[in-house]
Formats: structure tokens, sequence, C-alpha cells
């Protein structure tokens, strides 16, 4: 075997601008595909640790015509949706847990200058599931930065979020409007740097936003929680039937769907890619070792010549391919990692507004931007990449080289 190695190298380095060729083929199909896997599971990770900050699997909305403007009204993009509905998810098969919450535009000022606050009804006894999911420490959620968080006996309280706290002036025991109602601010919360689904301003209880809003026993975004075997895919479709046509339901499997800027990263996109990718790479070896082997018809005529036989020019051949798409492969992976790098360092996304319901006019902004995770490097992925194009270019070799039976070496000697 070490001979045929040895041959083989000093047939790569004799015939550089064929290698170049092959190997060059070979880089492009590394990098896409590494590319690809790599980006992917950056945006997915990132997607998990936005959906992670409330705590759900899944996020269901509805949508329809807006409603007119009042002191205190739904968001322009969300419908009302009756509580009975939070504990019909709640039987659903695969449903661990279910919690809905009412997001409301308080405006006050003066006429002319009315600028909305955005405030969310959320259960009290309600920390593990929602916009005001709480974390034990910083970075990872919401945390208590000062006060207290809401108790079941609370009506006008608010708790407040950290940045609307600054731009408002105010602290711990002052009092705040929203709509014709002054709340007793009873604590203030930090986020981290992730974009917030749902997020808010204020978050007061949920009886107390349904009065405001004077809409009934309602609300407007329901997060569901899933048992750990649970189908998501299942789930969904549930989900859909029970809510209707109109509603949006938003899971890791169709979070690039709902994120501004990243339209073309779709599960079936990234499959068809990489089918596509390893196609293409079957077959520009295939034709680069067809060629190969009509450019040396006169070398294997002589090489069978003199008592070479088919097997050992295949063997040749074979482990030339190998040599090439071990190269290429590796040089290839390590260009599709600093391609994605380049890429997850300079694209900015977002969520979409159906997810994340401020008003451009709103005091203060959400967190609107998705915070990406970075390239996180999977060798074992990696490995398989490697691995992965290698064998496409032996089997390559393995199918173009059957055609050595066919050679006539009388022919390609008289041509000597």
């Amino acid at each position: 075997m070490l001979t045929y190695i040895n041959l083989s190298l000093k047939e790569i380095i004799r015939r550089r601008r064929r290698a170049l060729y092959t190997l060059s083929g070979i880089v492009l199909s590394g990098a896409l595909l590494s590319f690809t896997f790599l980006v992917t599971s950056s945006l997915k990770s990132s997607f998990s640790r936005v959906l992670m900050g409330v705590g759900a699997d899944i996020v269901v909305q509805t949508h329809g015509e807006p409603c007119v403007w009042a002191p205190v009204k739904l968001p322009t993009n969300l419908n009302p949706i009756p509580v009975e509905m939070v504990e019909k998810t709640r039987k659903i098969k695969g449903v661990k847990q279910a919690s809905g919450i009412l997001i409301c535009w308080a405006f006050n000022g003066e006429e002319g200058n009315l600028r909305p606050s955005v405030i969310a009804g959320v259960e009290p006894w309600e920390r593990e599931l929602g916009p005001l999911k709480l974390s034990q420490t910083e970075g990872s959620g919401n945390w208590l930065a000062k006060g207290r968080y809401l108790n079941d006996i609370d009506v006008y309280a608010s708790v407040i979020d950290y940045d609307f706290a600054k731009f408002m002036n105010t602290d711990v025991g002052s009092f705040i409007d929203f709509g014709d109602k002054k709340f007793e601010i009873v604590g203030i919360i930090k986020t981290g740097r992730d974009a917030r689904i749902a997020g808010a301003q204020a978050f007061i209880p949920l009886r107390t936003a349904q009065e405001l809003l004077k809409k009934g026993n309602i609300v407007d975004t329901i997060f569901v929680k899933l048992e750990s075997d649970a189908d998501s895919r299942r789930v969904s479709g549930e989900l859909k039937r029970l809510f209707g046509e109109t509603s949006s339901i938003t899971t890791n499997l169709d979070f690039p769907s709902m994120v501004t800027g990243l339209s073309v990263f779709t599960n079936l996109f990234i499959w068809g890619m990489c089918i596509f990718i390893m196609i293409v790479s079957i077959g520009f070896s295939m034709r680069s070792i067809s060629a190969s082997i009509s450019e040396r018809f006169k070398e294997i005529c002589v090489m069978k010549a003199v008592g070479w036989t088919n097997r050992s020019v295949r063997i040749l051949f074979f482990v030339e391919s190998l040599i090439i798409g071990l190269l290429g492969s590796m040089l290839g992976t390590g260009l599709g990692v600093m391609l994605a790098w380049g890429y997850v360092n300079s694209i900015t996304l977002q969520l979409s507004e159906v997810l994340a319901a401020y008003p451009p006019c709103s005091i203060a902004s959400s967190k609107f931007e998705i915070a990406l995770s970075g390239i996180r490097i999977d060798i074992i992925a990696l490995i398989c990449i490697i691995a992965g194009l290698t064998l496409v270019s032996a089997i390559a070799s393995i199918i173009v080289l059957r055609k050595l039976k066919k050679i006539e070496c009388a022919e390609g000697i008289r041509r000597i």
C-alpha cells in the first residue's frame, strides 16, 4: 500500500493541473457543506435561546383586522383569544403547560403627543413560562434588579423593565400611569441581550390588564411547553386546527420564517442544498477521473503490458482519488468554517413584528435584534463532512474505473 501511496503522490505532483482541477471541486463542495451546517447550527442555537427565554416550545397568536384606537388597545397585529382556549390547549396530548398573556398598548400624554407604552398582563403565579420568566442568574431570561415580583393580591401594581425605568426616570415605590389608572412600581427587572418574544416595558396582573382593555376575559398570546417526548409537528398541527387559519404557530422548526433578514435559511433549502452539493461533487469527481484516465491512456497500456493487472491500476487510481478527496475536503471544510464565521458576524437578524409587538413610536424600544451565538465548532460533524466527501471521491473512482476493463492495450501501444 505504501508503494501505491508513493506512486500516487508522484503522479499528483506530476499532473498538478489535473489534480488542482479535481481538488477545486472538492474544496468548493466541502466549503459549501461546512458553511451550511455551521451557519444553520448557529442560527438554530440562537433561535432556541430566544424561545428558552420565555420557557416555551410553541408560541400561539391570532391575527386579523386591527382594532380601532383606544387609550388602551390591542397591538395592531394581534387579535383577542378567549381565555378558555388556554385550557383547551392544556388538554392537547403532549402539552405539559400552557399560559396566556395579554399584550396591550397604553397611550399616555397630551393630545397630539400621545406615546404608547407596551404593557403585558401576566398571571402573577406564572414564573416559568412567558415573557416575565425569571432566571436565577444574570444574562439568561429576566432577573430582578430591585424590588419584588407580582403576587396574587396585587391589582394596580407593576414590574417594569430596567431600560424603561431609566428612560422614565422612575424607581420602585413610584407610580406610573397606564391608561386612566395609576400603578405602583413594585419591582424592576433586567433582561439579557437576546431579542424578546412578546416583550413589554411593564408587567401587570392579567385581570387588571383585561379590566383596562375592556374586551372581556381574553389573552392575545399563548405560550406552550411540551412534554419531553412530544411530537412538536403533531402538536403544532392540532393547535393550527384549534385556533384556525388566522393563527401563527411558532416553533423552533419554523422560526426562520418569522425572522426578518433570514428568508433563505429554511429547512427545505438546507436539505436541498446538501443533496445538490453531494450530487455535484460525485459528478465532478467522476468527470475528473474519467478525463484523467483518457489523458493517461498510453501510460495505462504500458503499465498493463509490463505486468500491471486491472486490479493494480484501479487501486492506484483509487488511492489517488482518496488522497485528493481527503486533502480537498479538509481544505474546503476549513474554508467553510472561515466563511461561516464571517457570515454570522456580519448579519443582523430581528424578530418580526408578529413576535415583538412594539409600535414605532413607543416609549423606549424593545430588544428586536437576535444575538447570534457565534460559530460553535462541532468537531464530530466536521470530521463526518471530511469523511463523507472523501468517500464520495472513492465511490466516484470505483464507478469510473470499471471502464479500465474495456481498454485495448494493443491499440494504446501502437500509438506510442
